[in-house]
């Protein structure tokens, strides 16, 4: 399995700050996502794409572990998310059969329900880990009015990391990453006719989006082993 770990975003929310390579317990938001896919013996390869303005830095700091998190490339990456992996997908190694895309972001993806999500995308060429959605929705005018209150049943908030086989992955982004925005992987799989498989995950593999997001992160790493199994 290669790996590509999307740590490029702006952090706009996060009022520009740099979320992979913040603290969290004795090390960064990054490393717990390097020390989790590097502990599978099914990881031949990780690539890390950063922000342009964090590439010197982040490959200075990772200098000395690159062997030991099995990270062959940093790369710099684009404007959008999918700019950043398909830069990534560049590095990949040609002769991968699967590949998983990662957000930096989620620092706590076990390494249980990687191989779950791993399994799933071998049988069927693509499959992401997602939590059922347990709120009750509502749709809204534009004067923030309720309309309607959405069932949420078959509703998931989807996740990382995001398995598929390498071939597939390689033909949706060649015809369809320059067509509009895209926020994850599997839509623009899921562009070209291609089955995509719900693996099913809980909210423990949460994203650091906003500084309420990271505090809560910062509270749940005692609790954690410190290096993923």
């Amino acid at each position: 399995m290669s790996v590509i770990i999307a740590a490029a975003g702006a952090g706009r929310r996060m009022g520009g700050a740099s979320k992979p390579f913040m603290r969290l317990g004795r090390g960064t938001v990054l490393s717990f996502s390097l020390r989790t896919f590097a502990s599978l013996r099914e990881t031949r390869e990780i690539i890390v794409v950063v922000n342009p303005r964090d590439i010197e830095a982040a490959r200075g700091s990772l200098a000395t572990v690159r062997k030991r998190y099995k990270i062959s490339n940093i790369v710099e990456g684009g404007p959008l998310r999918q700019d950043s992996v398909a830069r990534g997908l560049e590095c990949v190694s040609p002769d991968a059969n699967i590949i998983a895309v990662h957000d930096a972001a989620r620092p706590f993806a076990a390494p249980a329900l990687v191989r779950r999500v791993m399994a799933a995308a071998m049988r069927s060429g693509a499959a992401i880990p997602a939590a059922p959605v347990k709120d009750t929705l509502k749709r809204t005018a534009g004067n923030n009015r309720v309309m309607e209150t959405v069932a949420r049943e078959n509703l998931w908030h989807v996740q990382t990391p995001q398995i598929f086989n390498a071939g597939l992955l390689r033909r949706a982004y060649r015809k369809h990453a320059h067509r509009g925005e895209f926020t994850d992987d599997a839509s623009l799989v899921e562009r070209m006719g291609r089955a995509v498989i719900v693996v099913e995950s809980d909210h423990s593999n949460l994203k650091i989006t906003t500084p309420q997001d990271l505090a809560l992160a910062r509270l749940l790493v005692p609790g954690r082993k410190r290096k993923p199994r």
